[in-house]
């Protein structure tokens, strides 16, 4: 039986799979964290090669120098792309291998490939399935003790899973294992009463409006002085939200069709202002811009080291992104 992503929390990973999709994040995580976890835990070990190092390395070499396909090892191969496949065909007998897609659509040749065969398969991942959000977060807070509602208030308000995995952590961080989580703790912890200027600096750093920028930074020095953590990760949404539909638009769909086809459905005031935003930015920019405000984000937390100028900075230098 086929495996939806969810899944890989739960039941056995299959000795031969195809991860693929374009979630970064979801991808790391996957590959960094929850394998090694699950594997070790039952006596694998992994190890991982990218898709160019596999292929500038002879098939005999890697049978007789590196035992790759020896069990109980798991294999993790990254950046894999349609390259893979004449090298995939080749080896006898299968192989405990999991595969990391590389910008793969559902008709790429190795996706098509490991969906059509008997023992190997293709799980597509995508940023935005509640499933997978559902199932992570269900799974990382397995050691509290969870009020019926808690995973579902956390992604009635974050849809990606950089922003739902954030919060989740900050939760482990306040409740140790074993200790009872309620829904009026999550919305305290996680969705603070925000003043509308918060929403406004986001706003001009999304835009990438500097003069509206500079005038609204003014009026903003308490916010950046109390709510500076908030406010980043306000940002840090609306960018991922932006990555997900600049990337639509990569694939030749126009910005009015991609924001009026967008799930959840946008609001018809916000369109044009978000339409403007995806002209501002493009899909490399905004992961940079992502990686700046998680290091900002470590800043602000270490006061010795953060002040409110560097912040406005930090926004300013957005607009070149």
């Amino acid at each position: 039986m086929k495996q939806r992503p969810e899944t890989l929390f739960t039941a056995q990973i299959p000795s031969g799979c195809l991860l693929y999709g374009n979630a970064p994040a979801i991808e790391d995580y996957l590959v960094l964290d929850l394998l090694p976890e699950r594997l070790n835990a039952s006596g694998s070990a992994i190890k991982t090669f990218t898709e160019s190092e596999l292929l500038a390395t002879s098939k005999e070499k890697l049978y007789l120098e590196s035992s790759l396909f020896e069990s109980p090892k798991l294999y993790v191969v990254r950046d894999v792309t349609d390259k893979f496949l004449s090298l995939l065909q080749s080896y006898e007998p299968f192989v405990p291998l999991v595969m990391v897609g590389k910008n793969l659509r559902s008709s790429s040749k190795v996706v098509t490939h490991m969906n059509t065969h008997p023992a190997y398969q293709a799980i597509g991942i995508y940023g935005d399935d509640q499933q997978f959000l559902s199932a992570y977060a269900r799974y990382t807070l397995k050691d509290r003790q969870l009020e019926p509602g808690v995973v579902e208030t956390v992604l009635n308000y974050l849809t990606t899973f950089f922003s739902v995995r954030q919060q989740i952590n900050l939760l482990l961080q306040l409740y140790p294992a074993g200790t009872s989580v309620t829904v009026d703790e999550v919305e305290k912890a996680l969705i603070p009463n925000q003043p509308i200027e918060i929403f406004k600096i986001a706003e001009a750093v999304v835009s990438k409006n500097p003069k509206a920028m500079i005038g609204t930074f003014q009026k903003a020095q308490a916010i950046f002085e109390k709510e500076s953590i908030p406010l980043v990760r306000i940002i840090a949404k609306q960018l991922w939200d932006l990555v997900s539909l600049k990337m639509k638009m990569d694939q030749g769909v126009s910005a009015q069709t991609v924001v009026n086809q967008a799930m959840p459905m946008i609001p018809y005031n916000r369109r044009p202002q978000l339409i403007h935003n995806l002209s501002k930015w493009s899909v490399g920019g905004l992961l940079k811009a992502i990686v700046r405000l998680d290091e900002l984000e470590i800043l602000v937390k270490q006061p010795h080291l953060w002040s409110a100028d560097q912040m406005e900075r930090a926004f300013l230098q957005m607009v070149k992104l």
